[in-house]
Formats: structure tokens, C-alpha cells, sequence
């Protein structure tokens, strides 16, 4: 199981939440997991960045704490793209 965060108004605009702005997420998410389930699998769940990833932008979602990968929409449909977000990784 992995959870994928994509603000609902990034979805098929072209618009990406700002890095902070995702790090917040990630560890309301991360603190959510603990409450519900236990500090384990707040710790070991993979949580995914979504919302407009491309590959001049899945970097800086990558390099965040707490952002085990990307959920790729559009961009993994232009093999060029794609490749750049794979490079990212």
C-alpha cells in the first residue's frame, strides 16, 4: 500500500502545489498514520507527490523529507518527459 497526496485543484490543470506546501501535507499525512495506526506505519508508508509532475519539477518533490516518489499523470504519456522524471530519481 502507498498513499499518493494530489491537491484536488492540481489535478489535470498544469498547476503543482509549492514544495512547502507538499512537506506540510506530508507530515499532516505522516501524523494522521500514527494517530490511526502506530509510529511504524507512519514511519514505513510511501508517500507519493501527484498534482502536475513533470520532469522540470519532479525533482524538487524527490529531494523533499518525507516524499518516498511521484505519481505521475500526463507527463509519463511523452516518453522525453518521462525519462527526465525517471532521471530525477
Amino acid at each position: 500500500m502507498l498513499i499518493a497526496y494530489e491537491p484536488v485543484w492540481a489535478i489535470g490543470t498544469g498547476d503543482n502545489a509549492q514544495p512547502k506546501d507538499a512537506s506540510e501535507m506530508f507530515g499532516v499525512i505522516r501524523d494522521w498514520l500514527e494517530t490511526k495506526y502506530s509510529p511504524t506505519v507512519a514511519r514505513v508508508m510511501p508517500l507519493l507527490y501527484g498534482g502536475s509532475v513533470n520532469g522540470g519539477n519532479a525533482k524538487m518533490y524527490l529531494d523533499l523529507d518525507g516524499c518516498d516518489g511521484c505519481f505521475v499523470g500526463g507527463a509519463s504519456t511523452n516518453y522525453k518527459d518521462f525519462a527526465k522524471i525517471v532521471a530525477a530519481a
